[in-house]
């Protein structure tokens, strides 16, 4: 983050392009690379993920004092001429942290400045790829599947399903698992719990070949259990509502403002977490499968980019 915006100034400045707009991610220094700049044109910040909210690994404890990436984040906001959120959930997260950030400061704290940034803020969700409808299940499996689509970063909370799948095994229940993912570090303790114990429960993990794979694949499955982990925006979850796979979801995060807050099975506690679970997994839940996909389609990149070049348009006239 601290040497980006120099390196990609210095390539964008050997180019003869002529640029309308530029846009640029959470993890670059906007305000040192517009001064880099050799052009004027305005510079568009997507904020994907930011370091005032994102959650301290237990490795980097001693990191939690260390603002500067989190205030680099409010600088670079400060700066772009034009700030785009992934979801309003995330955007109200940052700038609450951002005014709790402010509050610390000796001397002028620059109240004022969070509305700025939102005076110039939008939220445009990230498309997706879907490839078709997989929401009708054309028959029931004989074991339940449950499935985990995500990463293995400690950011996700591995460790809940780890401890939903040794309730569940604890309870009788039959189940398999499919696991699309893999852990970039090989000692990932999550991953190597799950293969110790419920390997034989698992009926594929790794990456797969293809993204047809993939979505044929995840459509097979029947529960998607969340952790309450952070989520900007949460696109693992999403590709597996739309393949028609129930979610079990964590109150007060970003699922409401795609799902609403009546359509999902939601919890409070690991306790809560395990025995919704435990309910779909027994067939004893009600739930519209079809329109709760549905909402997750709306997220199909072909849906929204019509609502990206109407951004883009206007910010290049202005």
């Amino acid at each position: 983050m601290q040497g980006s915006a120099y390196t990609m100034a210095q390539q964008m400045n050997q180019k003869s392009a002529v640029y309308d707009l530029i846009l640029a991610s959470d993890f670059i220094d906007i305000a040192l690379f517009k001064s880099l700049l050799n052009c004027s044109c305005p510079v568009i910040l997507y904020m994907h993920e930011n370091q005032l909210v994102y959650p301290v690994s237990e490795l980097d404890k001693e990191k939690h004092l260390d603002l500067s990436y989190g205030y680099l984040n409010y600088k670079s906001c400060l700066a772009a001429d034009y700030v785009v959120f992934n979801s309003y959930y995330h955007r109200t997260v940052f700038l609450e942290a951002c005014e709790a950030l402010l509050i610390k400061m000796p001397d002028a704290k620059h109240s004022d400045s969070i509305d700025f940034i939102k005076r110039k803020s939008a939220v445009l969700y990230p498309g997706i790829e879907f490839m078709g409808k997989y929401y009708v299940k054309q028959n029931a499996n004989p074991s339940p599947i449950i499935l985990w689509n995500h990463r293995w970063d400690y950011d996700k909370m591995p460790g809940y399903f780890v401890k939903l799948l040794d309730y569940l095994v604890s309870q009788n229940k039959a189940f398999e698992i499919i696991i699309t993912t893999e852990p970039v570090n090989s000692d990932s303790m999550a991953y190597t719990q799950i293969m110790n114990r419920h390997k034989d429960k698992v009926i594929h993990h790794g990456h797969l070949e293809s993204k047809a794979d993939y979505w044929e694949l995840i459509s097979r499955a029947d529960l998607l259990p969340v952790s309450p982990g952070h989520d900007f925006f949460g696109i693992s979850v999403l590709e597996a509502v739309a393949a028609g796979v129930i979610p079990i979801l964590p109150k007060g995060k970003v699922y409401h403002e795609h799902f609403g807050t009546e359509a999902c099975l939601y919890y409070d506690s690991l306790e809560e977490y395990m025995e919704l679970s435990k309910k779909v997994l027994e067939g004893n839940s009600n739930f519209d499968h079809t329109s709760l996909s549905e909402s997750a389609l709306n997220y199909d990149i072909r849906c929204l980019i019509e609502e990206y070049d109407r951004y883009f348009e206007k910010r290049n006239k202005a």
